[in-house]
């Protein structure tokens, strides 16, 4: 017999407060600063990265 166990079925969508955004975008703008190497060490996906950097570009600081 062949059982699949998952411990985790469904992942929740993470959440990324005003304060963790804001430290991301700083990094982004920095010189020289390369979003995906700033994404990799916050465990976070690439474009989640880029997208709070273009939002606050845009001047959008919902919460999303």
């Amino acid at each position: 017999m062949n059982d699949l166990s998952v411990a985790n079925p469904y992942q929740h969508r993470r959440r990324f407060s005003q304060e963790f955004k804001a430290q991301i975008v700083a990094q982004c703008l920095e010189p020289g600063a390369s979003v995906s190497r700033i994404s990799l060490d916050n465990v976070i996906k690439h474009s989640s990265a880029k997208n709070m950097t273009l939002n606050q570009d845009a001047g959008q600081n919902e919460t999303r």
